[in-house]
């Protein structure tokens, strides 16, 4: 297995062409869908068919066995151009250019000018991608074929840059500057083939391989920022989802009017959503919260004093008394929903907090459900349970005499 990896050529160069390829693959089928993705993609993909017919393994199969002969490294450097003028067309519609259609007009004009050259040096006993003998037309080619390249690396990475720093968005920032970065990679390589053109020195040097290599892995990893976001924000869905849960199921319990379907449970909800899982997260916010306003009024008037002094005899921290009164407040209000008792006509409107937005909202109710399975809760039950017994009249405690105990009689 070994061996075979070995022959494919350079290791540094089947990095490349895995990492290009992993990226098309993952992200063609949301570009099929969306026209404003096409363009990258596409020039990420042309690029990833160029690099890989740069492969020793793959040239020698071609040339070899095919019988492609010099025509390969031809249609090696038209993928190129597809890819520069893919990469053209991006920088011609996000800079708000008017010629946006004139780069298709431009890459077939390209194309059909590399071919006649490539037919006119191979008449003439030269093949341009050799780059055997110095004709006229060979060095058109590689000057056109440059200029293209070098046009298209400098104006992209100087919008890549200009627009990465007006952008709020952190995954569209990095996704600029990585592919700002591969593309100046790119410039730099075709920059390093013109002095080794001018000098008349054929074979490339390890640093040009090493640039191409690094402007594929830049353009993959710029071309799967969104999929690296999305995926995170998925993980980050998921444990709302799966913190939040506890709570959530012991509120719908008590209220369950709030929740929009029948509830199931907790893998069964996370490994077979029935929504995707930003929407599922949303909806346990969302039906947490009206639980919450839902219960209020049921527990009792003493219960929110009694909560401070609890909290206060516990030693917490302001912030997280706050939190641990209003879990102790809706663990009674639920007890007291079950029961049957009824609800009070002036339940307090603060029950419940205030929050900002979605974000806010979801923090909170992650305190909130943390505090609500604390022990501080359970404790706080069993100091409730003593205070009535502390507050209970003589009376009640001694029911023989008018608020004190029995005496025995003089007899």
């Amino acid at each position: 297995m070994t061996a075979d990896l070995n022959a494919l050529g350079p290791w540094y160069l089947v990095v490349g062409v895995c990492c290009l390829w992993s990226a098309v693959l993952l992200r063609c089928r949301s570009a099929v869908c969306s026209p404003h993705q096409r363009g990258l993609w596409l020039a990420v993909a042309t690029a990833a068919v160029a690099m890989t017919m740069e492969l020793p393994a793959v040239d020698g199969f071609l040339q070899a066995r095919m019988g492609f002969g010099h025509l390969h490294h031809l249609i090696r450097d038209l993928f190129g151009v597809l890819s520069a003028g893919a990469v053209l067309h991006f920088v011609a519609t996000s800079g708000n250019c008017r010629y946006g259609k004139g780069v298709y007009v431009a890459v077939a004009a390209m194309t059909a000018t590399l071919v006649t050259l490539d037919l006119l040096a191979a008449s003439h006993g030269g093949h341009t991608a050799h780059g055997v003998r110095a004709t006229a037309e060979t060095t058109a080619y590689w000057l056109l074929l440059m200029a293209m390249h070098l046009l298209a690396g400098g104006l992209c990475f100087r919008l890549c840059w200009r627009y990465a720093g007006r952008t709020d968005s952190r995954s569209l920032r990095l996704g600029l500057w990585l592919f700002g970065w591969g593309s100046a990679s790119a410039g730099l390589f075709w920059a390093g083939h013109f002095l080794l053109f001018s000098t008349n020195t054929e074979q490339p040097a390890l640093w040009l391989r090493l640039l191409m290599v690094v402007q594929g892995v830049l353009w993959a990893a710029a071309i799967l920022v969104p999929v690296v976001a999305a995926s995170a924000g998925a993980v980050g869905h998921i444990g709302t989802v799966w913190r939040l849960w506890p709570l959530w199921r012991h509120l719908v319990d008590a209220a369950p009017h709030v929740a929009l379907m029948k509830p199931r449970c907790r893998l069964l909800e996370l490994l077979r959503p029935r929504h995707s899982w930003r929407l599922l997260g949303y909806r346990k916010v969302i039906e947490t919260r009206d639980a919450i306003l839902g219960l209020r009024g049921y527990a009792g008037p003493a219960v929110p004093g009694l909560a401070r002094r609890y909290t206060a005899t516990a030693g917490l921290a302001d912030a997280e008394a706050d939190v641990v009164v209003l879990a102790c407040e809706l663990s009674e209000a639920r007890r007291a929903k079950l029961a049957g008792l009824p609800r009070r006509t002036d339940p307090d409107r603060s029950f419940g907090g205030d929050s900002r937005d979605l974000d806010d909202e979801t923090a909170f109710l992650l305190r909130l459900a943390r505090a609500y399975h604390s022990p501080h809760v359970r404790r706080f039950h069993l100091y409730m349970a003593g205070q009535d017994t502390a507050a209970r009249s003589p009376r009640d405690r001694f029911p023989g005499g008018a608020g004190h105990p029995p005496t025995p009689s003089a007899s």
